[in-house]
Parts: C-alpha cells; sequence; structure tokens
C-alpha cells in the first residue's frame, strides 16, 4: 500500500520533515491559547480596577440623584 499511494497511506503523519508540524502545532496552538486566555482574562480585572477606582472619585449629590429620578420618572410616563 505505501509503495502505491506512498506515505499519505500511513494513518498518523511521520515525524520527520514537514510531517513534524503537525506533531508539533497542537502544542503551539494549546500555548497560544492559553496565553490569550491569561492575556484576556488579566485585562478584563485590570478594567475592574480602573471602574472602580472612577466610580470611587466621583459623588452623586442627592440634587443629582433627584434630577436622574426625575427625568426618568417623565421618560417613563411618556
Amino acid at each position: 500500500m505505501i509503495k502505491e499511494y506512498g506515505t499519505a497511506a500511513y494513518m498518523e503523519p511521520p515525524k520527520t520533515g514537514f510531517g513534524l508540524v503537525a506533531w508539533l502545532m497542537p502544542g503551539v496552538y494549546l500555548l497560544a491559547g492559553a496565553g490569550l486566555v491569561v492575556f484576556v482574562i488579566g485585562r478584563w480585572r485590570n478594567r475592574g480596577v480602573a471602574a472602580e477606582a472612577a466610580a470611587g472619585n466621583s459623588t452623586i449629590t442627592p440634587a443629582m440623584l433627584e434630577r436622574a429620578r426625575a427625568l426618568a420618572q417623565k421618560a417613563t410616563e411618556e
């Protein structure tokens, strides 16, 4: 069968030459995916800390709250 179809007849690619890429790519994809997940989670955490810091700096006065409630009430009546 190998004489007729060549190395394409193997159930698994050879572990030399270009066939080595087929063996290495799953590991490379796994590491790249794990790195991407760590990067995204780190960004989400930093965004949460920045949002908390920004929220802590602004104070909402009772007058601002009452005005927002009045605007919401007016918008829902229409």
